[in-house]
């Protein structure tokens, strides 16, 4: 009995102090080793780098006014008549993405003429259609199609005369340089094809303006500038 009287104690210590261990563990938190994983830094700035400006072919369709003047040199029968002509005209037209454009346009000339106390006024009024590289550039090269109807009058002291026709083909080719985006202006080299029909004549004509039909041709040598009203 003695011997079980020493061991009951000796069991209630070793309880005893398990317990304590165990409330020692979950009262203790656990050591937290430092994270060997590398940290992500995050950038906060929003700005982005400008990219290329847009190209021509990139934006949307531009309608465009052109203005040309120029002086025109006579070719054929013109030259028995006339030394020179001044003329100016004005276009509207649309140009696509794509660099081809359509526009009408109007005109009017005055005649240099070789004989004396002759004069010459037309007007014409007619389309164009044209094309330039859809590309952005310094320089820019155009090309143009047109056809026009003329009115014109030929007067002198002793007789006048009224007469209509076509003008075609009137090929124009150029090259502008752009100013601002909007805006360009340059050099311009034009061939036009002229033939027209007397529908009124008064006084004594002229020999070398008796023919019914009459045709000529002019070379024009002029400046061109060009304004995009719309962006």
């Amino acid at each position: 009995m003695w011997r079980g009287a020493r061991v009951y104690p000796a069991l209630i210590a070793a309880a005893t102090a398990s317990r304590i261990a165990l409330a020692h563990d979950l009262v203790t938190p656990p050591s937290t080793a430092p994270s060997s994983a590398p940290k992500v830094l995050l950038s906060t700035s929003t700005e982005a780098e400008p990219g290329p400006g847009p190209t021509r072919a990139q934006s949307a369709g531009r309608v465009l006014l052109d203005l040309r003047t120029g002086w025109g040199l006579p070719l054929g029968e013109a030259r028995s008549f006339a030394t020179g002509r001044g003329a100016a005209d004005v276009a509207v037209g649309y140009e696509t993405v794509s660099g081809r454009s359509a526009g009408i346009t109007g005109g009017m000339s005055s005649l240099d003429a070789s004989l004396a106390g002759l004069r010459e006024t037309t007007f014409q009024f007619g389309i164009d259609l044209g094309y330039r590289p859809p590309v952005r550039g310094a320089i820019e090269p155009w090309i143009a199609l047109g056809f026009a109807w003329q009115i014109l009058w030929l007067a002198r002291a002793d007789f006048s005369m009224k007469a209509v026709g076509p003008e075609f083909p009137i090929v124009r080719l150029g090259a502008e340089y752009r100013t601002t985006d909007g805006m360009g202006i340059g050099p311009f080299a034009a061939f036009a094809y002229r033939r027209y029909d007397p529908v009124s004549v008064q006084g004594i004509t002229p020999l070398e303006l008796t023919s019914v039909t009459r045709r000529d041709a002019w070379i024009v040598l002029g400046i061109s500038a060009s304004w995009s009203l719309s962006r």
